[in-house]
Order: structure tokens, then sequence, then C-alpha cells
């Protein structure tokens, strides 16, 4: 049966009522010199905090706008992982942070892999295509030297080198570093 509510008046509660009684969630509290987990779970944390870094990293090229530059990580990663061939792309993906790596193998699908892009206008292209243009115009070139530009600090020598050996030469131009290092 219920309960009137009577103005002014505050009905005691049954123990069961009172644990059914939903609080609203407060943060934790913020402790001088103590580092706070964003997720409760230190490896999501140190992901996040890296796909930031490389997000921020490709920004200082495209412009301030962070949907252009996932935009721009998103359709360059693609493109190179359906033209590098099927081992080396896995050997590429390895390296990446984890929340980029999801990114990088999202809708993968490597049978008839790699895709027979040979030039760098078919590569510009192809990026070109796939950039959302939602997140506003982006050069395909600027997008593929910026996101070319944050492997090279992040990823390994060897590897990096690996990849651009798999890679025609006119794609490989698009890299920043030498053509002396393959």
């Amino acid at each position: 049966m219920p309960v009137k509510a009577v103005p002014g008046h505050r009905r005691k509660l049954s123990t069961a009522q009172t644990t059914a009684v939903r609080r609203p969630a407060r943060p934790p509290p913020i402790l001088e010199g103590i580092v706070m987990s964003l997720t409760g779970l230190e490896v999501f944390d140190e992901t996040l905090h890296k796909t930031n870094t490389w997000l921020k990293e490709i920004e200082q090229e495209l412009g301030p706008d962070r949907r252009r530059a996932y935009q721009a990580l998103r359709a360059v990663l693609h493109c190179l992982r359906d033209r590098l061939p099927i081992n080396e792309a896995a050997q590429l993906g390895d390296q990446l942070p984890m929340l980029i790596r999801g990114i990088y193998y999202e809708a993968w699908h490597p049978a008839g892999k790699p895709e027979r892009i040979r030039s760098r206008e078919e590569f510009l292209a192809w990026i070109d295509a796939h950039l959302a243009k939602a997140a506003g115009p982006v050069d395909p070139k600027d997008a593929t030297r910026a996101v070319f530009q944050v492997l090279e600090t992040h990823v390994s020598a060897g590897e990096i080198r690996d990849v651009m050996q798999a890679l025609p030469e006119q794609i490989r131009a698009l890299w920043s570093r030498p053509q002396s290092v393959l």
C-alpha cells in the first residue's frame, strides 16, 4: 500500500528501504601528491594517455582539432595497414598502443591484402576518400606526413624501416626519414 507524503514530515525508512535508495555517485577526492586513476585500471589509463599524446602531436601538424587529428590517424593507419603485406601489418600493429591498435584493426579483412596501391597519388587518393569530411577539410598529404611522423616518434626504428621497405618508393617518399635509412 503506497504511503502518502505529508509536507514537512520525514518518514523513517526501514533498513531494506534505505539500502535501496540510490545516492548520486561522488567523484573520489583528489588527494595532493596521489595520482588518481581515470578508469580504475592502469592499463586503460596508460593507453588513453598515449593516444592523447599521439593526437596532440598530430594536432601540432594539422591544427588544433581533435576530431581532425583522429580522422587523419584512422584514415592513414587503415591505408597503410591495407597496403602492407599481412605479416608486416601485424608486426606494426603489435607496436601500437592498445587503443590505437583497436583503431588500426577496426574493420580489417586481411584476405586479398596487400592492396595494389603503387603510386603516391593512389595512396593519397585512398586516404582522401576515407577522411571524414565532417571533421573539416584535411589535406591527405599533410595528414599522411603528420601520422608518419608520429609513427616514427613512437614505433621502433627497426619496425619503421621494415614498413618503409614494404612500400613502393613513391609512397616511401612521404616519410620524413631519409631514404638512406633503408
